[in-house]
């Protein structure tokens, strides 16, 4: 799949918190991708900021991500006020960070908007129908950080291979949710014959890639994206 630069229509703008924006862009003509993959959106003079692919893999003339602005530079003044029906230049698709088939477990770890490219590795995994387990590990900073918790929770009444565990590592109210960090799993051990994507901030993908290779698993297995 080609790279290819177009021009889409801004078809929805969901306001989801502060800095954080559900996003539908309408694009002349279909596109192919692979869950993982992202798109390039020019927000500004030659500024591009890069946003995960959130829909189902395969052939389609609209797209959906889920856009995080902060911390509030270019992308955060240019959706602010981008407008439904506005014109988007955008690049896609891109990225090397896809779904991979196998048999093995597959476990994921994200923080923050890193769930991203996950929600469509997941819809790709249960279409493929692989009998595999799914783990989720999903770390956020407050539970207002929180999205697409239908989505997942739609997934673990589909499946009864996908399970999620959300961390929050910053609460000062009671909450449903384990506090900490999604590195906490490390505390046991876990199985090392699996397949591990890590989608998020730089030390946190670094951190989980090293305690997963401690663990057994080779870095053959392990897949990462780095957002910053």
């Amino acid at each position: 799949m080609v790279p290819t630069k177009t021009i889409g229509k801004l078809k929805t703008k969901d306001f989801l918190d502060t800095d954080l924006y559900r996003v539908e862009v309408e694009l002349p003509e279909p596109v192919s991708f692979s869950a993982g993959q992202y798109m390039s959106i020019n927000v500004g003079g030659s500024i591009h900021r890069c946003y995960s692919i959130s829909n189902p893999s395969g052939h389609t003339n609209i797209l959906e991500t889920f856009v995080d602005v902060s911390p509030h530079g270019p992308a955060y003044k240019y959706f602010s006020q981008v407008n439904v029906g506005d014109s988007i230049e955008l690049i896609v698709p891109l990225g090397q960070f896809t779904y991979k088939n196998s048999k093995r477990p597959a476990y994921f770890f994200a923080t923050g908007s890193g769930l991203v490219p996950f929600l469509s590795m997941f819809l790709e995994a249960l279409e493929k129908n692989e009998g595999k387990a799914l783990h989720l590990f999903w770390g956020v900073k407050n539970e207002k950080r929180l999205f697409a918790i239908e989505r997942l929770e739609a997934l673990l009444n589909q499946s009864a291979n996908f399970n999620y565990q959300i961390y929050v590592s910053n609460s000062d109210t009671d909450t449903n949710y384990r506090v900490g960090r999604i590195t906490q799993i490390f505390d046991d051990k876990i199985e090392n014959d699996i397949d591990a994507y890590i989608c998020g901030g730089k030390e946190m993908v670094e951190e989980v890639r090293e305690k997963l290779a401690m663990q057994g698993v080779s870095y053959n297995q392990i897949y990462h994206e780095r957002f910053y």
